[in-house]
């Protein structure tokens, strides 16, 4: 891990809490701040201690919320259920925008025979008519 300016800040500006000696005896607080203990004291040199302050706020949050503590197991799955529903929404989007497309396509392709075939028969009429000019031309002749 980077040591980052805030942990940094967070290293420099740490002075150890008061040692608890029962671990019941600690409220929420004492426990962010007995997390911020441990990462100080691994210094920002070690893999932990700055992960441990980068993650702080969250854990932090977590604890002075109430939120009951989650395993890595069940926020993989979340994070899998999560990454699923984004799959599919993205499928989803993707199958509508394909047959947005090939309606459109379809309108431009009608439209085009359209034209085509207005134009051949322009074609056609402006060469019936240059073959009887021709034929008039020639018998006059």
């Amino acid at each position: 891990m980077r040591l980052t300016a805030s942990n940094a800040m967070a290293y420099s500006q740490h002075k150890p809490t008061r040692p608890h000696h029962h671990p019941d005896a600690m409220n929420k607080q004492d426990e962010v701040d007995a997390l911020r203990d441990l990462a100080c004291r691994f210094g920002p040199e070690s893999y932990l201690g700055p992960w441990i302050l980068d993650s702080l706020p969250w854990l932090a949050d977590q604890i002075l919320s109430d939120i009951q503590p989650q395993t890595a197991a069940a926020m993989a799955l979340d994070a899998e259920r999560i990454r699923q529903r984004i799959i599919e929404n993205a499928k989803d989007t993707a199958e509508s925008i394909v047959r947005q497309a090939e309606a459109q396509a379809a309108v431009l392709i009608a439209d085009a025979k359209r034209n085509a075939a207005a134009e051949q028969f322009r074609i056609d009429r402006w060469r019936s008519q240059a073959q009887s000019d021709l034929a008039r031309l020639s018998a006059s002749l």
